[in-house]
């Protein structure tokens, strides 16, 4: 099974609309990494089980569920399979030549300027250009990216005449399917009122800076930019130094500083995941460490619990019938710990082989904290991803 290759510009298709939005975050981002994503992991997985299926003209199912395959869940392949069959349906209402992971060239534009397109029809005098979703936040078809993709391929195919574009959004997790239709004229009027004026202001020498969630959400400067702080964190300071007693508020007061917490939450959030990741990448962050985070006990094994807690039941309280005892521990699966200390007691010596307490998610503290610094294990990679969540 072929690994997807992707094709990377640092203000590439995908990244367009925050290029627009933000110019100032192209410059921002260099040098900034970031591990990578488990959603971003798994959508590059299922978009490689998208291209196998459309250029052999297959579906999920065709294709075994051990080995290699064993990575696609069953809600995996039930997605791959609505995009696909998605792509048939429009391939019988635009019969035509279905391209499949196709390079688009957009350098006439802006130097470097490269894509790659999930898939396209070119169908008479109609081009469709559709590309597929794993995310569940459901994404509008007039984005940037699907804009840049049609012009690349109008430029790819100049001999032909096209009357209509067709821009599609397949994005099955968020059941949601979007099309917009542009005619040439206006995508060529777009990407030289937004698209090139953005990218020229982005490689130019006094790139604007236009901190907002969507802009922000998928920036690798968006925890360090200082013109972000400024707008989220002064002004909300700001404004809760001049206000009066919050019992003082007035309704329209309030509804004025309810959207400035919102901004101002999501860039603490920003703020707090950047220093973690910097102190488990060993990287000093003055006054904080990574301690060990708050854990639940757990039943090691489900199975092996309801016997072992039965089995505990029965001694305790040998009155009580076995198929009684099973009766009281079980609830589809084992009871709850906190339940079985109730019927069992605390200090029943069942619980120290039934339960594992599992290591706690790594958590940002003062260096004040009593609790000792997080242990680095083979768990940190785990913890790495969980902060990009």
């Amino acid at each position: 099974m072929n690994e997807r290759v992707e094709k990377h510009f640092e203000a590439g298709p995908s990244k367009l609309d925050r290029v627009i939005a933000c110019p100032g975050s192209v410059v921002a981002s260099r040098g900034i990494t970031e591990g990578p994503m488990l959603a971003a992991e798994h959508g590059k997985r299922l978009h490689t089980l998208l291209e196998i299926c459309l250029k052999n003209r297959t579906m999920p199912a065709d294709y075994p569920t051990d080995g290699d395959w064993a990575v696609y869940s069953a809600d995996d392949r039930d997605a791959v399979e609505e995009v696909v069959q998605h792509v048939r349906d429009l391939l019988d209402e635009f019969p035509g030549e279905l391209l499949v992971e196709v390079d688009v060239d957009l350098t006439n534009y802006f130097p470097g300027l490269i894509g790659r397109v999930d898939a396209a029809i070119v169908s008479g005098k109609t081009l469709v250009v559709i590309d597929g979703k794993f995310g569940r936040v459901p994404v509008s078809a007039e984005t940037a990216q699907l804009k840049a993709y049609a012009l690349g391929l109008l430029d790819a195919y100049a001999y032909l005449s096209f009357d209509q574009i067709i821009c599609i959004i397949a994005q099955p997790f968020a059941h949601h399917f979007d099309e917009t239709r542009f005619s040439p004229d206006e995508l060529l009027l777009w990407a030289a009122g937004l698209m090139v004026p953005a990218l020229k202001e982005a490689y130019g020498p006094a790139p604007r800076f236009n901190p907002s969630p969507e802009a922000c959400k998928y920036c690798r400067a968006r925890a360090v930019c200082a013109v972000r702080k400024a707008v989220h964190y002064d002004a909300i300071a700001a404004a809760l130094n001049d206000a009066p007693e919050v019992s003082l508020l007035s309704a329209s007061e309030i509804a004025e500083l309810l959207p400035k917490f919102d901004n101002f939450e999501a860039y603490m959030n920003d703020v707090r995941d950047f220093a973690t990741r910097e102190l488990l990448a060993g990287r000093p962050v003055t006054g904080f460490k990574i301690v060990e985070g708050r854990s639940v006990r757990k039943w090691a094994d489900p199975n092996v619990a309801l016997d072992g807690l039965t089995e505990a039941l029965i001694r305790k309280r040998p009155e009580i019938a076995a198929s009684e005892a099973v009766t009281l521990v079980t609830v589809k699966a084992p009871i709850t710990i906190t339940a079985a200390e109730k019927l069992l007691g605390r200090g029943n010596p069942c619980f120290a082989s039934l339960t594992v307490k599992p290591q706690g998610k790594p958590t940002l503290a003062p260096e004040s904290d009593v609790r000792p610094l997080f242990a680095a294990t083979a768990a940190v990679a785990d913890a790495l991803d969980a902060v990009d969540l």
